[in-house]
């Protein structure tokens, strides 16, 4: 009697009593579909770019594999050695890598629409197409490698919005801050603690640091023009140093107890500076927090800003050349 596996791979059937219906594989050339719809089931609508595959790997895997099974196996063993090796340059600091974006604009839409899954996953193939700058047409050479390196660092991309942005900066900004503030004439009218963390727990952040899967997108209606305008003054100070914007939401997160400590401008990675805005550490293990503090914001500028923070990572590991 054939194997199962040949049987599904059509090369021959199960001897079946006479009348019985007789069923062929599916032919080579649905084989890549065929995986490449498995994997995204699996794995939050990830694609071969999300796991390090190329297309060439894949029809070298097609032409080699005499089975839909057997080319599975082909495709697994390679997402397997991929892995191992960006887990074996990581091994000295395992790290999640988060972009968090507070801007004017209230870009939650376009936060989405570059992420995959409930779990809010940097998509590579979104990204790459929606921006045009000149580091992606490098970055199109390498998207296999982004997408396991983005993989493996568990890289998502999560909006702030601006009303909870300005609770928390105001609630728990530092002497310092406050000085700064008051020169541009921002409303230092301080909000609760309590209001301020009352909002944060609400957000996508606190969600993915509490594990848990993203809910409805949440809109409170139209920002107010002096929300507006004190984002943009905000937006402004950021520009030219954000280190204690980044540390007012450090303190607050630590205080909601959704994180158990932090640190700002933390290196990361051998040989390079990659300074992240926030190293924290939590539940689910160590964080870095990257701030993308706009005014206003497009989908293309995300995407640019995300991938090129997901290369700079690679380069500090060795991994990207």
């Amino acid at each position: 009697m054939q194997s199962l596996a040949d049987a599904i791979g059509g090369r021959s059937l199960l001897s079946l009593p006479e009348g019985y219906a007789k069923f062929n594989g599916p032919l080579k050339s649905d084989y890549p579909k065929i995986a490449e719809t498995t994997v995204a089931i699996l794995n939050q609508g990830a694609t071969f770019s999300d796991l390090g595959i190329d297309s060439h790997t894949v029809e070298k895997r097609v032409a080699e594999a005499n089975t839909i099974g057997s080319f599975l196996a082909h495709i697994r063993d390679d997402i397997q050695r991929n892995e191992e090796l960006v887990q074996s340059l990581i091994a000295q600091e395992q790290c999640r890598l988060w972009i968090v974006v507070a801007a004017g604009s209230e870009p939650g839409q376009e936060v989405a629409a570059l992420t995959r899954g409930r779990f809010a996953a940097t998509d590579i193939e979104r990204l790459m197409t929606a921006t045009e700058a000149n580091i992606v047409k490098d970055l199109k050479k390498h998207s296999e490698k982004l997408g396991i390196l983005a993989t493996l660092l568990d890289a998502k991309i999560l909006h702030l919005p601006v009303t909870t942005a300005l609770y928390l900066v105001r609630a728990y900004s530092d002497v310092a801050l406050k000085s700064r503030m008051r020169t541009v004439n921002l409303g230092l009218t301080p909000n609760k603690r309590t209001d301020a963390l009352e909002r944060l727990r609400a957000t996508e952040l606190a969600r993915m640091l509490r594990a848990e899967a993203q809910t409805v997108l949440n809109t409170r209606g139209k920002l107010g023009s002096k929300s507006q305008d004190a984002f943009e003054k905000l937006a402004d100070l950021a520009s030219t140093n954000d280190i204690a914007l980044n540390r007012a939401v450090g303190s607050a997160l630590l205080d909601a107890g959704l994180v158990t400590s932090f640190e700002t401008e933390k290196d990361f990675g051998k040989g390079l500076s990659r300074r992240t805005d926030l190293l924290c550490d939590s539940q689910i293990g160590n964080i870095r927090l990257e701030f993308m503090w706009r005014k206003r914001t497009s989908r293309a500028e995300i995407a640019n800003y995300t991938l090129t923070k997901i290369y700079n990572y690679g380069k500090a590991l060795g991994y990207l050349d």
